[in-house]
């Protein structure tokens, strides 16, 4: 699931949200009251002002940051650590956050020559009919039946197969 972000360029803060339309709307609310508090000045709204409300975004928010842990070992840590520590706290890594539930949109990035894909289709004809398909990247297009009928999307790679 993504999370969205709106930044207040005028404190200096970050907000985090669960929705995109929470973090529109507090984009908005802070450029309002930045515009109304500077527009109250006896300067008027200064050029520095209207740079900082324009600074004023929001997004979504495509990754962070993991300190993994593992057990503490004597041979890494020594004996003392093992007996002190339940664990250990590794350098920090970085940790991509998955997008639009997966699905790539073909005019982002394309599957790889003979992959097979998940394709979200839609009608040439009725643009309202929409589907999901299993087909293969070959030859710089995706091998659909009745490909004239459809234009694929957005597509995102198989699941892995069941264990058992």
């Amino acid at each position: 699931m993504s999370k969205y972000f709106s930044y207040d360029a005028i404190d200096v803060n970050l907000y985090v949200h669960d929705t995109a339309e929470e973090a529109k709307q507090s984009a908005l609310d802070i450029a309002e009251d930045g515009y109304n508090l500077s527009s109250g000045w006896c300067d008027g709204l200064s050029k520095g002002s209207q740079d900082l409300i324009k600074s004023i975004c929001y997004g979504v928010i495509l990754g962070g940051i993991d300190l993994p842990v593992r057990q503490p070992s004597v041979d890494q840590d020594g004996a003392d650590a093992v007996a002190e520590f339940k664990y250990m706290v590794q350098p920090p890594v970085i940790v991509e956050y998955e997008q639009n539930n997966g699905w790539i949109k073909r005019e982002d990035r394309l599957p790889n020559e003979y992959e097979y894909v998940l394709a979200w289709i839609e009608s040439r004809y009725k643009p309202e009919y929409k589907s999901v398909t299993i087909t293969h990247f070959y030859d710089g297009e995706f091998e659909i039946q009745a490909v004239c009928h459809f234009n694929v999307l957005y597509w995102q790679p198989l699941p892995p197969p069941p264990t058992e």
